[in-house]
């Protein structure tokens, strides 16, 4: 990873509020109009080390049980969602269900 860095017109280093210098054609953000902000860099090495190595540790996880339980927190919530119950006595429910379900 090759990244350049923004110079003056005397051929120096600009550097930004951390005194650290700035990359090239990187950095930016954005926002809402509810004052939101996202602010981004150009990706460092660190970052792509770390993705890299989250890629390879990962496994897939087992679709079966992941419908399971979403359809248990689904089945769940419903009452909630209809103002039938309140949102404490879903969570214990769906956490009732959800434990004798991993315990199966």
């Amino acid at each position: 990873l090759h990244v350049e860095y923004v110079k003056d017109e005397n051929g120096e280093y600009l550097l930004d509020e951390n005194g650290e210098k700035i990359p090239e054609g990187g950095g930016g953000g954005f926002s809402d109009a509810d004052g939101w902000f996202y602010e981004f860099h150009p990706v460092t090495q660190e970052e792509v080390d770390r993705v890299e190595y989250l890629i390879d540790i990962s496994v897939p996880a087992s679709t079966r049980i992941n419908d399971n339980v979403i359809k248990i927190i689904t089945e769940e919530a419903a009452p909630f969602f209809k103002g039938q119950k309140t949102v404490d006595e879903v969570c214990d429910i769906i956490q009732s269900r959800l434990s004798i379900y991993m315990k199966e």
